[in-house]
């Protein structure tokens, strides 16, 4: 009968120590996080509570500080673990207190940061919009080198599609001049006003005339055009006419009636400094680059067309088309003599074999 008063004295004993453990938890301790909004963040951490303390922080002269944040959580013994956060944003000594609520002890940690990582957080604070401003910059920069390379590369495709164009334009034009054909003017068709040559190749305006008819190539002045000898109804026919650095001209080929009235013509033209082609329905400027020195004639009759080249240049000018139904005859229109400006002769010459 002796054994219970002692059981129950050990049953007494380890509630004692149970409740004596759950009065104060671990000893806090606090570490630092990093830097946050313009300051150092701080953690004090606790464990082994059974009941939560109150979590405080303080500076040196125990003034009460206000927590970033708090967390309390139960650990896998069902014991409270608490943790507590700061922002520090000066040098200062900072306290964590946790305070029992039973009147225990009070568990406090201390920490005080040098000012030294103050003028990191400061030298973040100025470097950070310099690196955001760095970094718009050098956005644009890339934003412009791309509008730039994407320029070059257009500039760079469009050469080449004009380079293409050239040479296609140069694989049409050498072999249309292997349909080189002899063309001999008519002087029979040329009125006083013009002075055909005798090897019957050219063909300039008189001097000294006063006449009343439009000094304007572009306008179809028949007093003004000499005719090939010979017509054409079939067949290509190629040849090549010297502008002798005239400035006003027109050349091509027309249609006639049984008449001798012209029907329609097709023709290149330059009038105040402007190419044209010319033709019955209407005249169409044209973009050539530079002067026009020689041009060739290609007279394709089966497809009704006639194209026009730039000898120089090997580039085509412009292609006419029209429903031939009757005899074409090549022609050539000098000009108006205009004080001499454009005294020149325009002349068939021979077409190289090569060139």
């Amino acid at each position: 009968m002796a054994v219970w008063p002692w059981s129950l004295c050990l049953v007494i004993l380890l509630l004692c120590i149970s409740t004596s453990r759950s009065d104060i938890g671990s000893d806090p301790h606090i570490h630092i996080e990093g830097y946050q909004d313009s300051g150092i963040k701080i953690t004090c951490t606790s464990e082994r509570w059974d009941l939560a303390p109150e979590l405080l922080w303080q500076d040196d002269g125990g003034k009460n500080l206000s927590a970033a944040s708090e967390n309390i959580n139960p650990d896998e013994d069902g014991l409270l673990k608490v943790e507590t956060s700061f922002i520090v944003s000066s040098n200062k000594k900072v306290s964590c207190l946790l305070r029992a609520h039973n009147g225990s002890q009070d568990r406090e940690a201390t920490l005080y940061i040098a000012e030294t990582f103050f003028h990191r957080v400061s030298r973040c604070s100025i470097s950070c919009p310099l690196i955001g401003l760095a970094f718009a910059l050098m956005l644009i920069c890339l934003t412009m080198l791309a509008v730039f390379l994407f320029k070059q590369q257009k500039a760079s495709i469009d050469a080449l599609k004009e380079k293409i164009r050239k040479f296609k334009d140069e694989l049409e034009w050498r072999p249309s001049r292997t349909y080189d054909d002899d063309v001999i003017l008519d002087p029979n068709t040329a009125s006083a006003r013009l002075a055909v040559s005798d090897d019957r190749k050219s063909v300039r305006p008189r001097t000294g005339e006063t006449v009343q008819t439009p000094n304007n190539p572009e306008v179809f002045d028949r007093t003004m055009v000499v005719l090939g000898s010979k017509g054409f109804t079939s067949g290509k026919h190629y040849w090549e006419v010297n502008l002798n650095a005239k400035t006003g001209w027109s050349l091509g080929v027309l249609e006639e009636d049984e008449n001798g009235i012209s029907t329609s013509h097709l023709g290149l033209s330059l009038y105040n400094n402007k190419y044209k082609s010319i033709s019955l329905e209407k005249n169409t400027q044209l973009t050539v680059s530079g002067t026009l020195t020689k041009v060739g004639v290609f007279v394709d009759y089966a497809e009704t067309t006639v194209s026009f080249y730039s000898v120089d240049s090997k580039a085509k000018l412009c292609s006419l088309s029209s429903k031939f139904t009757k005899t074409i005859k090549p022609f050539l229109n000098p000009g108006d003599y205009n004080e001499g400006e454009n005294g020149g002769a325009l002349e068939i010459c021979k077409v190289p074999e090569w060139d």
